[in-house]
């Protein structure tokens, strides 16, 4: 999520950016897999991004943010799965569902999506162990502050949020992703503020994966929504 404040549209007394990220264990059960976080300067983003591009390595998350010459990324490494194949595109916000709807028939998942200087960018990913499956995609788009229902109501018609990204001029696109035909809901949780824990019945989804940590730098609460899913 958009990690700069306040927007350069309204000239600030000072201009700052920043991002949250919460470090977790691995599984006991998973070896061989590095997360790493970094910001680089807009005039390095594509050196930075040619660097990435590797059979081991996947960006699971990013923030572009031209209007502050800045870009954060977060990415995995493995050392026991190879054959991921990046692509970045940036299309409109009009054509990102057509966008999505195509990368799923080219068995190509979406993990990163960011607004761009009033476009789209988003990266996927093909494997190439797996060419033969398809999936489907769906992308939503809400507010900061009706993220996590609409994270809910993707979840229940079987999405894996694979990717979301937004900031508070133009809100939030949430990706979701599942194999063909797969209707089995998925479980999703969420941290909201004021709760001190889980707001729903997430028993064992705390401990699974972090989708997103959603904040509204406009707002004096700030914390919007920590959502996680199995």
């Amino acid at each position: 999520m958009d990690g700069c404040y306040p927007d350069p549209a309204t000239p600030p007394l000072s201009q700052d950016c920043g991002w949250v990220f919460q470090a977790y264990n691995l599984p006991n059960s998973v070896t061989g897999l590095s997360a790493y976080y970094l910001s680089v300067y807009y005039s390095d983003f594509q050196k930075e991004m040619a660097l990435l591009s590797n059979p081991t390595t996947v960006v699971t998350g990013w923030d572009v943010n031209p209007d502050y010459g800045i870009v954060a990324l977060s990415y995995m490494v493995t050392q026991q799965t190879t054959g991921f194949d990046m692509a970045m595109h940036t299309v409109a916000l009009a054509q990102m569902q057509a966008a999505a709807t195509q990368e799923s028939l080219l068995g190509r998942v979406i993990t990163a999506v960011s607004f761009n200087a009033g476009q789209i960018s988003y990266l996927s990913y093909g494997w190439t162990k797996d060419k033969g499956t398809v999936y489907e995609t769906t992308v939503a788009t809400s507010t900061k502050a009706t993220a996590w229902p609409a994270v809910q109501q993707l979840a229940a018609q079987g999405y894996i949020i694979t990717a979301i990204g937004g900031n508070n001029a133009n809100g939030v696109i949430i990706v979701g992703t599942k194999v063909k035909g797969d209707t089995l809901p998925r479980k999703v949780g969420a941290i909201l503020p004021g709760t001190g824990n889980a707001s729903e019945d997430t028993s064992g989804v705390i401990d699974g994966a972090m989708v997103a940590d959603i904040f509204d730098e406009t707002t004096k609460q700030g914390f919007v929504a920590r959502i996680f899913e199995q």
